[in-house]
């Protein structure tokens, strides 16, 4: 499967999907299409409201309520989940990135391996 460059998030590794919020997918309870282009014009957009939106282009799918209004200027109440990171999650996260930028073999970088 190949890059395209028009077509960005085919054929991606299927956890994308499940975790992370992108331009262009659906998310909510209306499963409304989510677009966080920097030239959007809706409360997704890219710096849409400072403080308040996307920098980068991504949300986190894996903590949120999809059943909250998404609209900034209305206040929803709901129980906030605040997400732990066990501390070998963090180990093992760093292992899964370093094998895939330098292979099971790789030296790594500061030292680390």
């Amino acid at each position: 499967a190949s890059y395209d460059p028009q077509n960005p998030y085919a054929n991606r590794d299927p956890r994308l999907a499940l975790y992370i919020i992108y331009n262009g997918c659906k998310a909510g309870a209306s499963n409304s299409v989510i677009t966080t282009a920097v030239e959007g014009n809706n409360n997704d957009a890219m710096n849409k409201f400072d403080g308040a939106s996307t920098r980068t282009g991504y949300y986190l799918r894996k903590f949120l309520d999809m059943n909250v209004n998404a609209n900034p200027s209305n206040t929803t109440t709901g129980f906030h989940i605040k997400p732990w990171i066990r501390y070998t999650e963090i180990f093992l996260g760093y292992a899964e990135a370093a094998n895939e930028a330098w292979g099971p073999q790789g030296k790594g970088t500061h030292g680390y391996s």
